[in-house]
C-alpha cells in the first residue's frame, strides 16, 4: 500500500507568549474610477470606509455643518457611519476605495479626514490611482498597491483617528449593538440595559457619535439599507420595507421622502440609469 499523505508534524513548544495581537484584516468592497457629472449622496452613513483621490476640483463632501472641498493632491479619508452629504458643483473625477477592517470594533472615531499624501505614497497613487487607465496595472498587482496604500494612508491618520479614550466603553457597545441589528423593533432602554449604561449616557455617546439622536440615527441606518437594496436588488419595496425594520411600505416612503427628498420608485429608476 502507497499512502500519498504528507507525513505527520508534530509540534514541541516550550516558552512564554509575550505578546498575543488580535486578528484583524482589509477587505477591498470597490476600487475604481468615476467621472461624475452629478453627485449627490445625503447622510451616507455606511458600514465601510472611504477613501476618495481626487483628480479634478469640484466635489465637496459636509459633515455636522462643516464642508470639505475635494481637490487634487488631498486624500480624504472617511470612516465607516459617518452621516454626510456630497455634491459637486461642477463635474469632477475622482478615484475612491470601500474597504473594511476587521479586528478594530470601535477603535475609530466617525468624521471627515483630510490627509496630505507622504513620499512613501506618491508611487502608490501613480499606480494605483492613475490619471490615464492606460497605465493601471494588472487587477492583481493593483491590490496590493491598493492595500499597501491603505495601511500607509490609516497609519498617517492614526492619532486623529483614535477615539478619545475616555469615551464610554458600554456606550459605544450600546452603537454597535444598534448597527448590527437596526432592522429590529429596538428601544432605547433595552439597548442601555443590555450594555449595562444608563439610556441617558448611551444617548450621549451616539450624539456625540453621529450627531443624531438615537432613534433619529436608527431611521438614518434603516434609509441607508433601504437604499442599497433599491439599487443592488429587485425585491419589492414591501420586502425592502421589511428588511430594514420599518413598520410597512408607506411609512418607509414617508421617511423617504422627508430625509431623502425622493420615493422607493423614483430611487430605484434614477439609480438604474
Amino acid at each position: 500500500m502507497v499512502s500519498h499523505a504528507p507525513p505527520e508534524v508534530r509540534h514541541r513548544i516550550e516558552g512564554t507568549r509575550l505578546a498575543d495581537l488580535p486578528v484583524g484584516g482589509v477587505e477591498i468592497l470597490m476600487h475604481r474610477k468615476a467621472a461624475l457629472r452629478e453627485w449627490e449622496l445625503r447622510h451616507a452613513a455606511d458600514a465601510y470606509w472611504r477613501l476618495y483621490w481626487p483628480l479634478e476640483p469640484g466635489g465637496e463632501v459636509t459633515y455636522l455643518g462643516r464642508k470639505y472641498a475635494l481637490t487634487p493632491g488631498t486624500l480624504i479619508l472617511i470612516p465607516p457611519h459617518t452621516a454626510y452629504d456630497s455634491g459637486c458643483e461642477r463635474p469632477f473625477t475622482k478615484w475612491y476605495v470601500h474597504f473594511t477592517l476587521a479586528g478594530l470594533g470601535n477603535a475609530f472615531r466617525q468624521g471627515i479626514f483630510p490627509i496630505q499624501p507622504t513620499a512613501p505614497m506618491h508611487p502608490l497613487l501613480r499606480v494605483a490611482c492613475p490619471k490615464k487607465d492606460g497605465n493601471a496595472p494588472p487587477p492583481q498587482t493593483n491590490i496590493l498597491v491598493v492595500l499597501h496604500l491603505l495601511s500607509l494612508v490609516l497609519s498617517a491618520a492614526s492619532d486623529e483617528l483614535l477615539r478619545p479614550p475616555q469615551t464610554d466603553a458600554r456606550g459605544l457597545r450600546g452603537l454597535e449593538l444598534i448597527q448590527q441589528r437596526f432592522a429590529e423593533k429596538l428601544a432605547l432602554k433595552d439597548v442601555a440595559r443590555a450594555v449595562g449604561v444608563s439610556e441617558r449616557v448611551l444617548s450621549q455617546v451616539i450624539r456625540a457619535e453621529t450627531g443624531f439622536s438615537p432613534m433619529r440615527y436608527l431611521q438614518e441606518l434603516r434609509l441607508n439599507h433601504g437604499m442599497r437594496l433599491l439599487r443592488h436588488t429587485h425585491e419589492s419595496i414591501d420586502q425592502i420595507a421589511e428588511e430594514c425594520g420599518f413598520p410597512n411600505r408607506f411609512y418607509f416612503t414617508r421617511m423617504l421622502a422627508k430625509h431623502r427628498q425622493t420615493t422607493p420608485a423614483a430611487f430605484r429608476k434614477q439609480a438604474a440609469l
